[in-house]
């Protein structure tokens, strides 16, 4: 199937689904359907393993991209699943009628692949009648098997689908005791308490499904998705069934029960795996809760409205909670997020700070008194013991201080002075951590609380306050909160909002309070600022390497705690009226003048930008004067100090800054013309700023409505508490550019002048005139950058008053400040705004008259298409600016890109550096940073804590929560439910749920987003135009290329940091800068660029002679070449007929370039890019499996193919031939498996190289690799063909190629203990070779695992297909051949040297027998195979050592994988004589040597048995999808099975009375494998279920019985009956661990259950001989120990949740009632813990009748009289009732005070 149609599909279908969703409660009634089959087909064809009877072949296709085309595979399907046709259900249906069978096998993969098919395919709509039916069947299925995460995620995820379309009356109770009793093992929570440390449970082996299944269920199994899917369900089940006195449903009755019962592990001290589990899980349940009550009241709004039909659309829980249940709700919930929040884990504390704001956005009114009381304490001086609880304390008050603020109570404002004074000790110049929660809880107040304002600023909230919500106002929650005890948190009762009329009044006393507070916080400030130590620098990567990493991080802290303080900063100067903004601008002057602090400049700059931002004219008013009089005679780190500043003063001052204009030339030029390096870095920086302000729109001023001026038109953002703020946003003035274009002319020109004058003088030149201005060029072009022209504009093309300025009065979204003038180096926290969308509504006749005006605008005589609204906004500006200004602006982008493309070139112009500047590195890297801001428009932001994407995370958190016009209800983890505010002109302000900075810091996102797709826009524009011949983009173009061709000059510059740099920039490009450049690296490998004279820039390699110097200068050209390549091999990829160039001349480098290298260490370091490159290569190419159908392509791969052949031929070393194989490994395909002459030659080498290497030689098992994949590709003509057939036999009947082939075989082998040491490169090229070197399939098909992790099924397919390959006359003999030599390496000794041999030989054992045997061959072929086979087995097995019997165990599984029962007959027969020969009977004796040929037979003939039970489908999966085939068609040989099931009968008449009678056998291995044969042989294993064979279990019981509690203990002895309770533990074990309880628990363990108790019964009856034998006493604790384990284990392990489980669960409780009366105290104890552990994992499942039974049966031993069963009854009883409710524990409590009063009275 074309997996680009899937692509493009999917994209298409997307939109479609957008536009077209169809009725949440009705069937779609769409346009066309999509039928699922199809789908399915295409699913399997791209993944064949999916089939387990299809072999396929690693396809030659890169990891990376083969998982694209899954995923996109996977979205199409995802997309498609809502078209699929659904009358009466059909594809529901169908669907489930294709997997029921299958998903019934649970012990095969079948079941998993089912299951992925049911997940990916089921249409989510149904009728409620297909849920009601299909529901209860996935229960029972779910429970078929245990531990696995992937099968429990999947069927939470069904769960979750199906809970949107059941009916309303479905009874969930059954699937809610399911879910709740799995979370519990989900939570990693441990279950039970033992009371005694020897009843430790035996850990339970996950099961898992094979890893590419997993890939394409599209559920991952990590904790996060199944915690997601396990919350939504609790939170769904919430009100759900009926109602018991309190008004609470048995839905919210069991969600209560199960936090109460986890509740304990939430306690901070109680740290474990659970911890994080439980945070995320607490996390996720208050977000949906949350979600659920603003859902609800959504629609409850819509409905109102009258748009039913709207809010039909939205989904939401059938019942509505009442505020009685959410009121139980939150009081559970509640105390479990406060211990959250002050857990030791960051991450969970951060979790309860999430919950916690959830929860508030509820009930506020409610939460707020418990949690101000819960947080204040940790602020309190006396609390010494939870000062280290502060900084988290103050961290979740900022999360919910706007929801506290909201509720309008007076209590929080008169708690407001005491929490401020005691949060101000938070700023700690001692402790960051501290300081940095203190910052943002301030910002968090500052973001909503006025300051300084009295009542008549204040604008009251409308009395009829319908926009916010709050539960705990509603009377049934009062009700409800006066029955709750008094620990409880909520039954205080919830704060009273204030009266209306007062509530300006409280405002203005907290605000008049803020105005102090925000003085002594500038205080505290200050005195951080006066400690602060030098900024730690970031060094680079290569340098001091040794302490980079502390040394960064430190600087990384230092950076992130100056933006902390910026930020908070901001919003204080912001929030500041005029009358408090002065007293704070005078208190930093005054602390501005007390003294210079060099070490915190940047935090005092950002603390004048600060200032900015509030009142910019009135800030310079006041400190410029400060910091720039007197400067010139200060001494130079404080003049230094001074200047940096002053860069923070200018930024974002805009015109206010012309008042200082001539002070500010006066500066810049003092700075520049310094000697001192910093003092001029300070210079450059303030020269940026100032052009940048002088251009910035982005100063959104936000100051209280009257402040401002009489007619000010205003933008009104409201707070939660009414004042209004009005948003500013300054536009850019005419005398702001001209100013500009006077700083420009006054130091931009001059340092032009001065490197078009220092290239010309050559070494005459002064180099640090050129370094001062590339560095005046670099700062220059950052700060006018975004205000520039992209098109050349010369007064010859028109005049410039032509320039037709139109747009003046329109409104623009003005981008052009974001492109330069945000301090990048700094960390500034950038306030940019102004954004209107009106260019975006635009009709058609406004866009016509932009065109025909742009002539006229651009001032070209031949117009151009269009202009993009980031060219507009340039003109825009330019129009308000004088003539002059103008003329200087419109070609400065032109001049720039001209002066820095010439200037490039000139440093790269020469073999060698003639003059100075061209060694000069400085110069060098500025001039690439310049041409990385032309090329780029900006240099990328700095991604710190405060940038811009930060905020777009922030701004999602803090949106308005409304119910959308699409009715949809947008419902987050904040506020649940408000409205938007729009004024009278229809302007939408984000009413009270956003903050003023939030909605600025919006707007400047968006503006972002909108920049970074500009840029690519207009760039698109330029290259479409000069296509066509246009003589101004062709020219700009052309300028832009200069560029580029100067940062590919550089790549070979001597200096390495300057390579690095311009490789850097070449990094960044998109497009074809660097696509048609491509061609010309390759050329660079094998130095055939002569002819191209030094085209894009590069020098030419060829030209290069023998010279030491010209030498050194090839080394570097090549270097650079390789580099780009290999940043660039994406393109490369891209183009089949270049990569075939490439594949050649990479090849050539080595002889053209490499051997030319005379200086070793440059040699080795080409080679180790050619390494590099070839990894690139290795992972971005798609080597496809065949090659493309254009000629010329096909033509070109034959070439490249055939070269490759030839240098293989030839003489080289070994690591280049490694290379050429790999590359002919995945470039050979099903084309040349066609070539008779192609193939035989390809055999040749393949075999040629098996011989003449040596062994376990890299070229060796590479050509194996290749031998593989030319095994696959043959086509069938090719291989019939005589002479083809000739030279294989010829090969393979040959004893020598045979020999080195399984040596090849057995060296492919990673090593066990030591890790192979091969250069760079070589492990990926036989990683590669491995993986290739056979098929894959899905063997084991059944769920058992193989034996030996060293076993290989790649070697084994290998052999196989090399003896399909041959004739059925000659066979025989190749197997011969192989057979002898693997009997060879099996005599050898097991050693550590020998094992890989050990392993080779089992597995050409399996390769010789699955290709001899085949698929269903016939009995008669099959017998003259095992005539070959049979001998070698027995000679071979009888000297095989125990170690490498599981490697022959799967290779002999794997040769009778897919054969029928009458083909293996022999080999069973041999198997099955070899075991009843050598099995132990009672009195018979034996040595050690019969007892362990006995285990290695068992051993032998336990997978064998497990593969018998696959029988293979009569239809393959692809032909019963296609052909629409049902069940009862497509299923597996009915005879098949049945003869299968005959042959295991007969395996039981034959072993099952001889194992019975070996049950006391003397050594424990052996007893393992009995055990495990008497599962098979009674019925009670995977393979036996598979086939449905039920068994008889009755003997095996009787036969334990008869030994343990009946008379055939005087058979035995106390010997044979101490092994027949280990025999019986390891039985039981087993029987664990195959994961299906319902098959084996009510016939085997509750039948034993009686056997297991009596184990632990002290012996009576022992003789003093037997008591003193030696270690008797120590094997009878021993026995007793494993008992007390498999105990533990079996109350926990097995969950009897399967339908019908109730009479076993009964029976189980039975069985230990019993127990509990046995007069052993020991079995009494172990009874009483099994009861415990049985009610810890199944508590959600019993009835009361259960609970009453256990509940009796302990307390009855409680009394007992040995201490160690009273201790264990107390601890399962501690359990119990931590689990039940208050009430209930309050009876019992009441009816034992009554028992005790009747004691003491009597």
């Amino acid at each position: 199937m074309n997996v680009a149609w899937h692509a493009i599909c999917a994209v298409e279908l997307e939109n479609y689904t957008n536009r077209c969703l169809p009725s949440q409660t009705s069937p779609p009634n769409l346009l066309f359907y999509i039928h699922w089959r199809p789908l399915y087909a295409g699913l399997v064809l791209q993944n064949p393993y999916l089939d387990e009877t299809v072999t396929s072949h690693s396809a030659n296709v890169n990891l990376k991209t083969q998982s694209s085309i899954r995923e996109r595979q996977l979205d199409f399907i995802s997309s498609a699943r809502m078209f699929f046709p659904q009358f009466e259900d059909f594809s529901s249906n169908e669907i489930m009628d294709f997997v029921s069978h299958d998903l019934s096998q649970f012990h095969s993969c079948i079941c998993f692949r089912a299951q992925i098919t049911l997940v990916r395919f089921l249409p989510t709509y149904a009728s409620p009648d297909f849920y009601t039916l299909a529901i209860p069947q996935w229960s029972k299925l779910w429970c078929g098997v245990d531990t696995c995460p992937e099968w429990d995620c999947n069927w939470l995820s069904m769960m979750c689908r199906a809970r949107k379309h059941a009916p309303k009356d479905f009874d969930w109770g059954p699937i809610q005791k399911q879910v709740y009793s799995r979370a519990i093992l989900f939570l990693r929570i441990p279950v039970g308490s033992t009371g005694d440390s020897a009843f430790l449970s035996q850990n339970q082996p996950l099961r898992s499904i094979n890893y590419k299944f997993k890939l394409l269920s599209g559920q991952t199994a990590d904790f996060g998705s199944m915690v997601s899917k396990l919350c939504k369900l609790m939170t769904f089940w919430l009100g759900n069934g009926q109602k018991d006195d309190r008004g609470i449903s048995k839905g919210t009755e069991s969600f209560l029960k199960f936090w109460e019962y986890i509740s304990p592990y939430f306690n901070p001290s109680n740290y474990g795996n659970w911890t994080v589990h439980l945070g995320v899980t607490l996390q996720y349940t208050c977000r949906l809760l949350a979600m659920r009550v603003g859902i609800e009241l959504g629609k409850e709004e819509l409905i109102e409205k009258g748009e039913a039909d709207k809010a039909s659309l939205i989904y939401y829980p059938v019942t509505h909670l009442t505020p009685t249940e959410l009121l139980h709700i939150v009081n559970t919930l509640l105390p479990l997020v406060y211990q959250t929040i002050y857990c030791k884990h960051p991450g969970v504390s951060h979790c309860g700070d999430v919950s916690l704001r959830n929860l508030s956005s509820i009930c506020p009114r409610a939460l707020t008194p418990p949690t101000l009381r819960f947080l204040s304490d940790a602020l309190s001086p006396n609390a010494v013991n939870q000062t280290h609880q502060a900084p988290v304390a103050l961290r979740s008050i900022s999360t919910i201080v706007k929801l506290i603020i909201r509720t309008r109570s007076s209590q929080f404002f008169k708690h407001l002075p005491p929490i401020l004074d005691l949060s101000l000790h938070g700023i700690d110049c001692n402790d960051d951590g501290k300081t940095q929660s203190a910052f943002m809880f301030f910002a968090s107040l500052t973001e909503w609380l006025p300051i300084g304002m009295s009542k008549e600023d204040i604008v009251a909230q409308p009395k009829d306050d319908e926009s916010f919500f709050d539960i705990s106002t509603d009377p049934e929650w009062e009700a409800a909160a006066a029955s709750l005890p008094p620990s409880s948190p909520l039954s205080s009762p919830p704060m009273e909002p204030s009266i209306d009329d007062n509530f300006p009044y409280e405002v203005a006393e907290a605000s008049e309070y803020l105005e102090s507070w925000a003085l002594q916080v500038l205080d505290r400030i200050y005195a951080i600022f006066k400690s602060a130590d030098p900024m730690m620098k970031k060094i680079k990567t290569g340098h001091a390497a040794h302490s980079s990493h502390s040394i960064n991080a430190r600087a990384r802290q230092d950076e992130f705690s100056a933006q902390v303080s910026s930020y908070f900063c901001t919003l204080l100067m912001q929030s500041l009226p005029l009358r408090v903004f002065k007293k704070a601008l005078s208190s930093v002057s005054t602390f501005l003048s007390a003294s210079s602090y060099p070490n915190a400049f940047k935090q005092v700059a950002n603390l004048c930008l600060a200032c900015n931002t509030n009142d910019p004219e009135l800030a310079l008013e006041k400190l410029f004067p400060l910091m720039s009089v007197g400067i010139m005679s200060l001494s130079t780190p404080i003049a230094t100090y001074r200047m940096r500043v002053i860069c923070g003063m200018v930024k974002k001052s805009g015109m206010a800054l012309l008042k200082y204009k001539d002070d500010l030339v006066e500066l810049i030029g003092f700075a520049l013309n310094s000697d001192d390096k910093k003092l001029r870095k300070a210079g450059n920086k303030l020269f940026r700023h100032t052009l940048a302000s002088l251009f910035s729109t982005g100063l959104p001023v936000s100051r209280l409505i009257h402040d401002q001026p009489p007619g000010t038109p205003a933008s009104p953002t409201k707070t939660p508490t009414g004042y209004v703020y009005d948003i500013d946003y300054r536009e850019v003035s005419g005398p702001d550019v001209d100013f500009a274009v006077l700083l420009l002319k006054t130091f931009l020109v001059p340092a032009m002048n001065d490197m078009e004058e220092t290239i010309a003088a050559g070494n005459d030149g002064s180099i640090e005139k050129w370094r001062r201005s590339t560095k005046i060029l670099y700062y220059g072009v950052r700060g006018i950058i975004g205000n520039l022209n992209d098109r050349r504009g010369d007064k010859s093309d028109a005049d410039m008053d032509d320039y037709g300025f139109t747009y003046e009065n329109e409104n623009f979204m003005d981008f052009s400040d974001e492109f330069g003038g945000d301090d990048d180096d700094d960390g500034d926290f950038d306030l940019q705004g102004g954004m209107d969308d009106s260019d975006e509504n635009e009709g058609d006749g406004a866009v016509e008259a932009v065109r025909m005006d742009v002539d006229s605008v651009l001032g070209f005589k031949k117009p151009i298409m269009s202009l993009h609204p980031v060219e507009r906004t340039v003109f825009q500006r330019w129009a308000k600016s004088s003539k002059d200004s103008q003329e200087f602006l419109a070609p400065l982008k032109f001049q720039l890109t001209e002066l820095v493309g010439k200037c490039l070139a000139a440093v790269s112009a020469s073999n060698e550096a003639e003059y100075e500047y061209q060694r000069d590195r400085k110069g060098a890297k500025e001039l690439i940073n310049c041409s990385q801001v032309l090329l780029l428009k900006r240099r990328p932001a700095k991604r710190n804590a405060f940038s811009s994407h930060h905020f777009v995370t922030k701004v999602d958190s803090e949106r308005n929560t409304v119910v959308h016009e699409k009715a949809y209800a947008m419902s987050d983890a904040n506020i649940r439910y408000n409205r938007e505010y729009k004024d009278d002109d229809g302007f939408l302000f984000p009413g009270w749920s956003m903050s003023r900075n939030m909605m600025i810091m919006k707007v400047h996102v968006c503006k972002i987003d909108r920049i970074e797709k500009s840029l690519q826009e207009i760039l698109l524009r330029i290259r479409k135009n000069a296509k066509i011949g246009d003589p101004t983009d062709s020219s700009t173009l052309a300028s832009y290329n200069k560029l580029v061709d100067g940062l590919f000059g550089l790549t070979s510059h001597t200096n390495s940091e300057v390579s690095s740099c311009s490789l850097g920039v070449i990094g960044k490009l998109k497009g074809a800068y660097v696509k048609e450049r491509i061609p010309r690296l390759i050329a660079t490998m094998d130095l055939s660029d002569g002819s191209l004279e030094k085209k894009f820039g590069m020098p030419i390699a060829q030209h290069y002679g023998e010279s030491p110097s010209e030498i050194i200068r090839l080394y570097e050209v090549v270097k650079g070449a390789l580099l780009v390549l290999q940043q660039s091999i994406k393109r490369v990829a891209l183009d089949r007929r270049v990569s075939y160039d490439f594949i050649k001349k990479f090849f050539k480098m080595e002889e053209m370039v490499v051997k030319r290298i005379t200086e070793e260490s440059k040699a080795v370091h080409l080679e180790v890019l050619m390494n590099s490159l070839w990894e690139a290569f290795r992972a971005t190419y798609d080597f496809q499996m065949s090659p493309s159908t254009k000629p010329k392509i096909k033509v070109a791969h034959r070439e490249c193919l055939e070269h490759l052949m030839v240098l293989l031929e030839g003489e080289g070393e070994w690591k280049r031939k490694l290379t050429i194989v790999w590359f002919l490994i995945f470039m050979v395909a099903e084309d040349e498996g066609k070539d008779l002459e192609l193939a035989t030659k390809l055999w040749n080498i393949c075999c040629g190289l098996v011989e003449s290497e040596m062994e376990g030689m890299p070229l060796q098992r590479a050509a194996l690799g290749l031998l593989g994949r030319l095994v696959k590709v043959l086509d069938a003509k090719v291989v019939n063909d005589a002479k083809f057939r000739e030279v294989v036999e010829g090969s393979l009947c040959d004893g020598n190629f045979c020999s080195k082939l399984v040596n090849g075989l057995a060296a492919a082998h990673k090593s066990k203990s030591t890790r192979e040491q091969w250069s760079k490169g070589v492990g990926n090229m036989l990683k590669d070779s491995a993986a290739r070197c056979g098929g894959t399939q899905a063997f084991p098909s059944l769920r058992d695992t193989l034996v030996s992790y060293t076993f290989r099924l790649k070697h084994v397919m290998l052999v196989q297909g090399l003896i399909g390959l041959l004739g059925s006359d000659v066979r025989g003999k190749a197997a011969e051949l192989l057979l002898v030599k693997c009997k060879e390496m099996a005599r050898m000794p097991p050693t550590e040297d020998q094992v890989n041999q050990h392993c080779a030989a089992a597995e050409v054992f399996g390769g010789v027998c699955k290709g001899l045997l085949g698929s269903y061959q016939g009995v008669e072929n099959a017998e003259a195979a095992w005539k070959i086979m049979i001998p070698f087995l027995e000679d071979v097995l009888d000297i095989v050592q125990m170690k490498a019997i599981g490697d022959w165990s799967d290779g002999i599984r794997f040769g009778v994988h897919r054969v029928g029962v009458g083909e293996t007959k022999k080999v069973l027969d041999m198997m099955v004589g070899k075991v009843a020969g050598s099995m132990w009977e009672l009195g018979g004796g034996g040595g050690e040597e019969g007892f362990a040929n006995s285990v290695k037979w068992m051993k032998l003939l336990s997978p064998l048995l497990i593969e018998l039970s696959y029988v293979e489908p009569e239809v393959g999966l692809l032909e019963r999808v296609v052909g629409g085939l049902s069940v009862e068609k497509g299923e597996a040989k009915r005879g098949e099975s049945e003869l299968r099931a005959k042959f295991f009968k007969y395996l039981s008449d034959m072993l099952l009375e001889k194992s019975l009678g070996a049950v006391c056998h003397p050594f424990k291995k052996c007893r393992t494998h009995i055990s495990t044969l008497l599962m098979s042989l009674s019925g009670v294993t995977a393979a036996n279920w598979t086939l449905g064979i039920e068994g008889d279990c009755d003997p095996v019981v009787e036969k334990f019985e008869d030994i343990l509690l009946g008379d055939g203990a005087t058979k035995v002895g106390l010997e044979g009956k101490k092994k027949c309770r280990e025999m019986v533990c390891v039985f039981i074990f087993k029987c664990i661990h195959l994961g299906d309880v319902e098959r084996y628990y009510a016939k085997i363990v509750v039948k034993l259950l009686p056997c297991l108790f009596s184990c632990l019964e002290v012996e009576e009856g022992a003789g003093e001989e037997d008591r003193k034998e030696e270690g008797n006493e120590e094997g009878v604790r021993e026995g007793m120990s494993m008992t007390r384990q498999t105990i533990a284990t079996l109350a926990t392990a097995c969950l009897l949740l399967h339908e019908g489980a109730e009479e076993t669960r009964d029976e189980a409780i039975r069985v230990a009632g019993v127990a509990c009366e046995n007069k052993n105290w020991q079995v009494r104890q172990a009874a009483c813990i099994f009861l415990g552990r049985f009610f810890s994992s199944h508590k959600f499942c019993l009835g009361e009748g259960g609970i009453g039974r256990i509940f009796d049966l302990i307390c009855n031993l409680l009394g007992d009289e040995r201490r160690e069963v009273s201790y264990s009854a107390a601890a399962a009883l501690t359990g119990m009732l931590a689990v039940m409710g208050e009430a209930k524990v309050m009876e019992l409590v009441k009816e034992y005070c009554a028992i005790a009063d009747g004691s003491v009275k009597g």
